[in-house]
């Protein structure tokens, strides 16, 4: 599930009917998402400069099984009559409380941008603070091959004071032709984002801030450091 920065297989072990069992005797509950940020940087590409409008909606039950959909506006199109609209809706499975996992199934759905669209498997493992995890690109598109893997190493903790501190770094291996694009390189370190963030009063808000330090693309071209500022409202 994304948020603000962005803030995923469903695992095929699982039968359709144990999982239908599972979503029938859990307790629910929906819970959504709104904020926006002073720009939009996607594993350490901009996908836009300017501010964006961001938000997303998810259905959760107690057996772990989730289902939702977040999106962001975007400074870029097909045309100059309008600029695109990005869409990720995604299905997953994940618990645990000092070991954590996540595993899931998310698609990409561009308004506005052709050969964009791109579906990944994505899983995670956690222990407490510390994370790890990878997103596996499905189908070629616009801006991913087919194989390409792009892995993430992840720790976040509170320091006092209502301030919570996270860095996430990103290293992507690529698969160097796919139907619309090919890479120079095999595998590179693609971004760091350090980050702090702190709750607006008694609100269910908060205001971010992250410092995203560049690597390099698939074709070994430096990618710029970023200041972004967010703000969310979670209800």
């Amino acid at each position: 599930m994304k948020t603000a920065i962005k803030p995923l297989v469903l695992a095929t072990a699982v039968s359709v009917a144990g999982l239908t069992g599972m979503i029938s005797t859990a307790q629910a509950e929906v819970s959504g998402n709104i904020g926006a940020v002073s720009k939009y940087i996607f594993r350490g590409g901009v996908e836009s400069d300017t501010p964006a409008v961001q938000g997303g909606l998810d259905w959760g039950n107690d057996s772990g099984v989730y289902v939702g959909y977040w999106g962001s506006s975007l400074d870029y199109g097909d045309d100059d009559s309008s600029n695109g609209i990005e869409n990720d809706f995604y299905v997953g499975w994940g618990g645990g409380d000092q070991f954590t996992w996540d595993i899931g199934f998310l698609y990409y759905y561009y308004i506005n941008l052709s050969d964009a669209n791109t579906p990944e498997l994505y899983g995670s493992l956690g222990w407490g603070p510390v994370s790890l995890g990878a997103a596996y690109a499905m189908d070629d598109s616009a801006w991913t091959n087919q194989g390409d893997i792009y892995w993430t190493l992840a720790a976040e903790g509170e320091v006092g004071g209502g301030f919570t501190l996270g860095a996430k770094a990103g290293y992507y291996t690529y698969e160097k032709e796919g139907e619309f694009i090919s890479s120079t390189a095999s595998s590179n370190f693609r971004d760091l984002d350090l980050y702090v963030s702190h709750p607006l009063g008694a609100t269910n808000a908060d205001m971010g801030l992250h410092y995203i330090v560049g690597g390099k693309d698939r074709d070994d071209i430096d990618l710029d450091d970023q200041v972004v500022l967010s703000l969310g409202l979670t209800f």
